[in-house]
């Protein structure tokens, strides 16, 4: 075996490892951040009904034009504009087929968009700490 022969052996099989090692990390960067997209999605729906129940609060005689209740959609929606930045983000776990507008014909021939879909929001999980971990 000549010195180049040996070289390029060793070369080849530094390489292997370190493709391995690499495809190994990328998929542990790829579950952490879909972790964090589903539970950042979830925090937006939590925010997004409080603030609902905030307006049907402000809405009510006994509470109608407390400053505080104000002041409290307009800190809500605040927060909602920053959240709706990340928008990208939590809606990488959204499938496809429900991310794109659906256009539906009425029997008329006039176009209508379907209602988003809804996904059941998770309480519990939005603010969890631990590992999720798959068996595999």
């Amino acid at each position: 075996m000549s010195i180049l022969e040996i070289w390029l052996t060793v070369t080849l099989v530094v390489m292997t490892i370190s493709g391995v090692l690499l495809m190994w990390y990328l998929r542990r960067l790829l579950s952490k951040f879909l972790f964090i997209s589903h539970n950042l999605g979830d925090l937006v729906e939590v925010i997004q009904n409080y603030y609902k129940h905030l307006e049907q609060l402000n809405g009510m005689e006994a509470y109608h034009g407390d400053d505080t209740i104000a002041f409290l959609l307009k800190h809500t929606n605040s927060l909602l504009d920053i959240l709706d930045d990340y928008t990208d983000i939590y809606n990488i776990t959204i499938p496809l087929q429900d991310n794109n507008e659906e256009i539906q014909e009425d029997d008329d021939g006039t176009t209508e968009e379907e209602a988003p879909v809804t996904f059941p929001v998770s309480e519990e999980n939005v603010f969890y700490a631990g590992t999720r971990r798959r068996d595999s």
